[in-house]
């Protein structure tokens, strides 16, 4: 996997939009702007995304890899510190980012590259921005429910797909009732030939410290810098040559 690969992941998980979509001045809208935004008083927090791919097979519906979920971690420490970890088909991607200073690894043998300050900054911004990402979002709307036992305003709305052009992904956010905060996420995604469903759980707690990593700047260990011949070994139902 390469570095602009891991890139692309590292901005999806927190590059937030710019625009809301026409509905900005209708309360939904607004109190999701609200509940959505970051806010620095709530301290540290954990996001735990668990994917699982989905391809169609004789009609049915089953896990696309061996290893079936994909675990991406998203930790956020105020004042400006951020750490992405995900468990990806070719090994372990990192990313690091503290002040102006950043650091990312592409898969589980590559070394830790160093961000530039731009790059540090672009990460960051969307961190301390909001929660959630709502890039180019539509259909906004908002209901209420109990979510382990406590009220709970609930978002759903749309966004543009992952897995194909023209389609949405299907985003319902769980925020508590009365802390504001967001809580749990539930995300859908398909075509005609692959789905993707992920649970996103989401904890504040203070005791969450990122550190620069301790191997950043050594050289990659040799064995396996080309994925390609473990492509096969690692998926249940392949989708296809484009993976």
């Amino acid at each position: 996997m390469k570095k602009h690969v891991a890139w692309h992941i590292v901005r999806a998980c927190l590059l937030p939009a710019v625009l809301f979509s026409s509905r900005a001045l209708a309360d939904c809208a607004q109190d999701f702007a609200r509940d959505n935004a970051y806010k620095p008083h709530a301290g540290a927090h954990r996001m735990h995304e668990r994917k699982l791919p989905l391809s169609l097979l004789d009609g049915q519906w089953v896990p696309t890899l061996k290893q079936e979920i994909i675990n991406t971690i998203s930790e956020v420490v105020p004042p400006n510190a951020t750490r992405i970890t995900s468990d990806g088909l070719f090994g372990p991607i990192g990313l690091v980012v503290i002040g102006d200073r950043g650091w990312i690894r592409a898969n589980g043998d590559a070394a830790w590259e160093p961000l530039n300050a731009a790059e540090s900054k672009e990460i960051l911004d969307g961190a301390f921005t909001s929660y959630l990402s709502f890039n180019r979002m539509s259909d906004l709307s908002c209901t209420r429910a109990e979510h382990n036992g406590r009220p709970a305003r609930v978002y759903h709305y749309k966004m543009p797909s992952e897995l194909q052009i023209g389609s949405h992904s299907e985003i319902t956010a769980y925020f508590d009732d009365q802390t504001g905060l967001p809580v749990h996420v539930e995300v859908e995604d398909g075509n005609p030939r692959q789905r993707a469903k992920s649970t996103v759980s989401i904890a504040f707690d203070s005791a969450i410290a990122i550190q620069p990593p301790e191997t950043a700047g050594q050289t990659p260990r040799a064995g396996n810098a080309d994925p390609s011949g473990r492509r096969k070994s690692l998926y249940k139902h392949p989708p296809g040559e484009a993976l």
